[in-house]
Formats: C-alpha cells, sequence, structure tokens
C-alpha cells in the first residue's frame, strides 16, 4: 500500500519550486480579517471609550456596562469546544454564523433599555455564539493555506483588523459626543460589522478547493487506511512541560492585556485628558497592536520564535509602569508611545498562541490545543478587565489595579523564557516542528 507521507513527498519532489504560500490566496487574509472584527472582539476594541458616556449617562457602575471582559471570557472558554466542532466541520460556516449573531448584538444594545439584564444578556449571549468566529476559527482557516508563513499571516489578519478600530474610533467618538449619545456608537459598530464585514466574510473566508498539506489531507482521509496523521497525541502533549508553561504564559499576560484593552480611554479620563485625548490613548494602543501583530508574526517565522514574545511581553511592562506612576504632567507624545507600546502585546499575543500551538505539537490536535490556549488567555483577560472595574467602584479610582496588572507582563515573558528552554530541549531529544522557518515540510 502507498503511504500518506510518500505519496506528498513525491508529489512535492514532482512539482519542480514549489508556489509561494502567499501566491496561493491572499484573499483569505481579508476574509479573516474581516470576520475578525465582524466578531463581538470589535466591541472589545472599542470598549474604552464608551464606558465614560454610558456610564454618565445611564447613572450604571462600571461593573454593570463593561463588557469586554465577559467577552473575552466566554469565548476563550468555549474556543476547546469550537475546537472540535472544528474537526468536523468547515470554519466558514462557523464565521458567518458569529458575524451575523454579532449584527443583531448590536442592534439591541443600540435601542434597548440601558439595564444590569439588558448590557449583560446581550454580552453573554452575543459571547457564546461568537466564539465560533473567533481565534480557534479563524487560525484553523489561515492553517489550511500557510504553514511556513503562517505566523505573519495570523499578525497581518490581527494586525489589520486592529486598523478598523482605528477608523471607526474617530467616528464614534464624534458620535457618542453629539446629539446620537453613546447609542450612536453601537449603531456605528452594527453599520460596519453588517455592510462590510459580513459581505467579505461570504466573498473570501473559504478553505482551498482541494488540501494543500500533507497533514491535513490525511485528517480529511481519516475514515480510510492509507494515512498518516503528524503531530502529538493529547496525552503526549498533556505530559509535556511546553504545553503547560504556554498555557500558563498566555494567562498570566492576557490579565495586563485585558485590563488594558478595555479601560485605556476611562483610564485617561480618569487622569483628567479630554475626552478626545483619551480616543487618542486608545488609538495609539491600537497602532501598537497592529505593530505587535504584523512584527510579531513576522519575527515568528524568521528566527528562534521565542525571542519575540519574550521581548515585547518585557517592553509592554514597563509601559505599563509608565501608565501606573509616571505624573499627570507627563508630555502627551510620552503617553502617547506607552499606549503603543502596551499595545504591543496586544496584537503580539494573537500570534503567539496559534503559532506556537501548531508548532510544538501539531495539526493532529491543533484546533483544541489553540482552544485551551484561548481559554488560559480568555479567563486572564476576563480577570485583568474585570478587576479594573470593580476596583473602579469599590476605591473610585483605576490606580490601583494599574499598579499590579503592570507586573503580569513580567511574569508572562519571564514564562515564555522558560518555555522556550524546553523547545530548545525538545528538539535535541529528536522532537518535530511543525511551523515557521525550522518547520518540516509537508507540502504536496
Amino acid at each position: 500500500m502507498t503511504n500518506m507521507a510518500s505519496v506528498a513527498r513525491g508529489a512535492a519532489a514532482g512539482s519542480g519550486k514549489p508556489t509561494s504560500e502567499f501566491r496561493r490566496n491572499s484573499g483569505v487574509i481579508i476574509g479573516g480579517l474581516v470576520a475578525y472584527t465582524g466578531g463581538p472582539i470589535i466591541i472589545s476594541q472599542t470598549q474604552s471609550i464608551m464606558i465614560a458616556p454610558v456610564m454618565s449617562a445611564t447613572g450604571l457602575p462600571a461593573t454593570a456596562v463593561t463588557l469586554s471582559p465577559w467577552i473575552l471570557l466566554f469565548m476563550g472558554l468555549l474556543s476547546p469546544m469550537v475546537g472540535r466542532l472544528l474537526s468536523h466541520y468547515s470554519p466558514r460556516p462557523l464565521a458567518i454564523i458569529a458575524v451575523v449573531a454579532n449584527v443583531i448584538a448590536l442592534a439591541l444594545l443600540a435601542v434597548l433599555p440601558a439595564s444590569w439584564a439588558s448590557f449583560w444578556t446581550v454580552g453573554f449571549a452575543v459571547s457564546i455564539i461568537g466564539s465560533l468566529g473567533y481565534w480557534a476559527t479563524l487560525s484553523r482557516m489561515m492553517s489550511f493555506w500557510y504553514r511556513k508563513n503562517l505566523g505573519l499571516v495570523i499578525g497581518l489578519v490581527g494586525g489589520g483588523a486592529s486598523l478598523i478600530p482605528l477608523v471607526l474610533l474617530p467616528i464614534m467618538t464624534s458620535v457618542i459626543y453629539g446629539p446620537a449619545g453613546w447609542r450612536g456608537g453601537y449603531w456605528c459598530l452594527a453599520a460596519y460589522v453588517g455592510l462590510i464585514s459580513l459581505p467579505l466574510v461570504l466573498v473570501f473566508f473559504r478553505k482551498p478547493e482541494k488540501e494543500l498539506f500533507a497533514d491535513d489531507l490525511a485528517l480529511a482521509a481519516s475514515n480510510t487506511e492509507n494515512h498518516v496523521i503528524t503531530g502529538l497525541l493529547l496525552h503526549d502533549i498533556f505530559r509535556d512541560a511546553r504545553f503547560w508553561l504556554l498555557s500558563i504564559s498566555w494567562f498570566v499576560i492576557s490579565i495586563g492585556i485585558g485590563g488594558f484593552i478595555t479601560n485605556m480611554a476611562a483610564v485617561g479620563i480618569e487622569r483628567g485628558f479630554s475626552p478626545t485625548f483619551a480616543t487618542g490613548l486608545s488609538m495609539a494602543l491600537l497602532i501598537g497592536t497592529l505593530l505587535g501583530r504584523v512584527f510579531g508574526g513576522a519575527i515568528l517565522d524568521r528566527g528562534w520564535p521565542y525571542f519575540g514574545p519574550i521581548v515585547i511581553f518585557a517592553l509592554s511592562g514597563l509601559g505599563a509602569l509608565g501608565l501606573a506612576f509616571l505624573p499627570a504632567a507627563t508630555p502627551v507624545l510620552f503617553m502617547l508611545v506607552i499606549a503603543a507600546v502596551l499595545g504591543l502585546s496586544m496584537g503580539a499575543e494573537g500570534d503567539y498562541l496559534a503559532f506556537f500551538a501548531l508548532r510544538e505539537f501539531g495539526a493532529r490536535n491543533f484546533s483544541f490545543i489553540n482552544g485551551v490556549f484561548l481559554v488560559m488567555a480568555g479567563v486572564g483577560a476576563f480577570i485583568g478587565g474585570f478587576s479594573f472595574a470593580v476596583v473602579r467602584d469599590v476605591t473610585g479610582s483605576y490606580a490601583g489595579a494599574t499598579t499590579y496588572v503592570s507586573l503580569t507582563y513580567f511574569g508572562g515573558s519571564a514564562l515564555v523564557l522558560i518555555a522556550g528552554l524546553f523547545s530548545i530541549a525538545a528538539r535535541k531529544r529528536g522532537a518535530q516542528f511543525y511551523a515557521g522557518k525550522d518547520a518540516a515540510n509537508l507540502d504536496l
């Protein structure tokens, strides 16, 4: 009988120079970008400019109107279940369902009476359904098209997605502080998701007509007797120190990320900045997110992949300490740079979860392991984001939260360093890598 790996090697050998991954289909990157921003994550990305005006207009506390932590929590917690769905279904219908649900949720937020019940009911529902289109789905779709450049591609998807709120934030600010009020902000988001994101997802977010990599072909043919599926078994993964170190590091670093992504503008307003400049801080944060996505992803594919997260997380830790302790008289430009440095980790972390799940453990259980990593990140982001709201409601200030959350960046950086050392040791023992510069050749 013909072995699947032999077929793969023969196909690769007979095809001459391999086709560039980017020449196969770059449209799927656009599809991934708009699928990401068409889901509930767009609420998290723009939440910081909504908190203060909603609280002012409704009299509700920060814990009632801060939806971002819940969104990140539920989408993370449900990611392993989504990973299991992805072993049976294409990512495409899952992403479409998530985007449609988000359009409905945004419209409801814009029209329902403001209350704890309305905010939390809509937030919980869209988080649960929106998990179908979160990173487990997006990264799986990208992995059907890219392997050698997977880190860069995930970075392009996330980085491009950071451009959308950069455009939306100033528009939303002018609407929110105009006659339409905070409800107009949600209508802006609903218009983007329904009129732009959804149509582009329908056009571009598609799998290849036939599998491009040997392990995907093997998974697709798993009901036959001739297949070779690359990657570790779950019981081997759970006994691997790399898995636990990476999982804990994503949890720790996400505490800081969740805290600042949800509350950056609110922290700025508390420190005496105008709503316009507070929005500028959120925009600087998103610019940093864009840079972190693209450069963080590119670094993954070009050298020792652990170097990028170690450095980026540490830099963001310095930025967080600056935001916590620098006086209010600090020059405006320097404050914007600090916000951008904080954004580096927010962008880059999204690249890292999917990349290291595939690189270290292979395609066999990629969607599930990526889902577990997303759970850890989601729980951490919830703790960070919600703790800001709790501290604000209890003490009347965000100061205490910014101080403790800043230290999580350094803890995450140290844990990634240790995981990298274990990865080097595993390679010396003969472990195989499945993505990035040193990945095994699985092209068909």
